[in-house]
């Protein structure tokens, strides 16, 4: 990653005539009048997509210039239209990003595209720099859009990603050289399979001579209307693409890095086995009442700051998935600006200009007006019910839950992998192994820490809608009762619960709220173990080198947060398909 402020995006720079809209910074449209039409001619019908979509494939696109997502929104149209069964994996780089009031401005004008473009944006929200990943898992559609100096974003990838379709976009290359330069060209030849096209509109010449150059058999085809010619292609070579067998999977572990894996693996060809060492899931952390969904992170350009970007992003799209609507509340989160140090977060917060992402407010509730401090609300986030979220991670077909196995270790018998369990005899041999049991992590890596954290649940306002957070939280009603967070012990000796703490973490939120009332006598408290790393990062990573071994977890508080990305990460890695983690962010983990 390139040292940018992940959520210090640039938007296009436009000058609009009527519908159509020109970019000042190249002096140059972004498309004409009858742009569908050219997209189709150009883009689509030269890479022969709508028999490729048919052919019983998966399929990988990848786009040199997002604009305002026109060829993105047709290319999904071709593949609903084709009722593929397989996966279509669309990568898009830009380092520009359309707000969404352009890009429903400019497809309002397409009715055909309508119900793609309504799919799109119901989940381009939170965009940033770096990978954004958004997933159309009903039609079987993964969408990447890298934002970034188009330089930085080729160094993103893995070599195992392979692309079958390119679409070479962007403006005029005489105003735009950045976009047509030798390095993307090399990328275009590293990263094709056998059988790869391309298209562009462009018929430049130095364009057709790189191209076959890097083996493409390049041919100059008649232009879109008026447009005398454009250039498309392929490489040589016959398109081979191997049927891999299914995998089984064993995971351990049925926290929300165990679900996350799990489901994230069912998307595959893969057929998951997930243990529990309990009699229900998610018997630890997980199953706490409610969860809060924030933005946590500072202003400096490090790695860690990035995960935490990244993450939060991602979550806050993921959780919006239809199935997952009983489980995750998209109420937005407030902050109080009760100190110093937060007072200055949230100015350098709304500096940012995401008013997409950030607005100021007076108060987080209309009831409880008397609120002192509430001045951020953070929009597109919100609270999950652990479980319930949990449970619903773990309904796919072809994944089978399995409680009450005390993990103990594992064994390798040649390529498989055997479990073993303390009150299980278990003879069934898996291809990969995740092993995802929170503080149970210590038996892997001597430099974890533990730290005892409370939740506190009173009643304090049915008003309460959102979370509210300043040092800790204060989240919405579940069984009656508001719950509390946000304390810490480092040094601990058991998990009884420590009620000078409790009433410390009440006090601390009676006072944010403006509460004069005392400490209730009755509460209901719950404590458990947080994990993390000295450097604060979660852990994914591969522990067998020559196995599809790999460990998952040391959230700390940020289980919610870090679980959709890490899961999609590991999934990616076992897989070898596209990570939503650069390669130069996920070796950290």
């Amino acid at each position: 990653m390139s040292k940018v402020f992940a959520l210090d995006i640039q938007n296009h720079n436009i000058k609009w005539d009527g519908n159509i809209p020109s970019c000042l910074e190249f002096q140059d449209i972004f498309f004409q009048a009858d742009v569908l039409s050219e997209i189709k001619y150009v883009y689509l019908d030269a890479n022969n997509v709508s028999e490729r979509f048919k052919s019983g494939f998966d399929i990988s696109v990848f786009e040199f210039g997002f604009g305002f997502g026109l060829n993105f929104l047709c290319t999904l149209k071709e593949w609903i239209d084709s009722k593929s069964q397989k996966k279509l994996t669309y990568v898009s780089v830009d380092n520009k990003v359309p707000t969404i009031q352009e890009i429903e401005k400019i497809t309002d004008q397409f009715k055909s595209i309508n119900i793609e473009k309504e799919m799109l944006l119901k989940f381009f929200k939170n965009i940033h720099n770096g990978i954004n990943k958004i997933s159309f898992d009903s039609v079987n559609v993964e969408f990447f859009f890298l934002v970034g100096n188009v330089n930085n974003v080729i160094h993103w990838l893995n070599d195992f990603q392979k692309f079958d379709i390119w679409f070479l976009d962007g403006f005029d290359p005489k105003k735009n050289p950045e976009m047509w330069s030798e390095d993307i060209l090399d990328t275009v030849q590293r990263f094709s399979r056998a059988g790869s096209t391309f298209s562009t509109f462009s018929s430049a010449g130095f364009i057709k001579r790189g191209m076959i150059e890097r083996g493409f058999n390049v041919k100059k085809r008649k232009g879109f209307n008026l447009k005398r010619h454009h250039l498309c292609g392929e490489t040589s070579g016959k398109i081979i693409k191997s049927k891999s067998s299914k995998r089984r999977i064993a995971v351990i572990g049925t926290g929300i890095a165990g679900s996350c894996v799990a489901y994230q693996l069912s998307k595959e060809d893969c057929d998951i086995d997930i243990y529990e060492h309990c009699s229900e899931i998610s018997d630890g952390a997980s199953g706490n009442p409610l969860a809060a969904l924030y933005p946590k992170f500072n202003f400096l350009t490090n790695e860690l700051n990035y995960i935490n970007i990244f993450s939060f992003c991602y979550a806050s799209r993921f959780y919006l998935f239809d199935q997952f609507k009983d489980a995750y509340f998209p109420s937005g989160v407030s902050f109080f600006d009760s100190n110093p140090s937060l007072s200055r977060w949230i100015e350098k917060v709304m500096q940012l200009n995401r008013a997409d992402m950030f607005e100021l407010k007076k108060n987080s509730s209309d009831v409880l007006t008397n609120l002192k401090y509430a001045k951020l609300r953070v929009k597109d986030c919100g609270y999950v019910d652990p479980k319930k979220m949990n449970s619903k991670l773990l309904e796919p077909d072809n994944i089978k839950i399995f409680k009450n196995y005390s993990f103990i270790d594992y064994s390798k018998q040649k390529s498989k992998i055997m479990l073993n369990f303390k009150n299980k005899i278990h003879e069934e041999l898996y291809d990969g192994l995740i092993i995802a049991t929170g503080s149970g992590l210590c038996n892997y890596f001597q430099d974890l820490s533990l730290t005892k954290g409370h939740i506190v649940g009173i009643d304090i306002s049915d008003g309460i809608k959102e979370p509210l957070n300043s040092n800790g939280y204060v989240l919405p009603k579940k069984d009656n009762k508001n719950w509390l967070g946000g304390s810490y012990e480092a040094n601990f000796i058991d998990l009884e619960i420590n009620h000078h703490e409790c009433k410390d973490l009440i006090k601390k939120h009676f006072s944010n709220l403006n509460i004069e009332e005392k400490v209730p006598v009755n509460y209901e408290a719950r404590a458990q173990v947080r994990t993390s790393t000295a450097e604060k990062f979660p852990i994914a990573r591969r522990i067998e080198k020559d196995a599809n071994v790999f460990v998952v977890g040391a959230f700390g508080s940020r289980g919610f947060t870090y679980g959709p990305i890490i899961g999609d990460h590991i999934s990616a890695e076992m897989c070898q398909k596209m990570s939503p983690l650069p390669c130069s962010i996920s070796r950290y983990l």
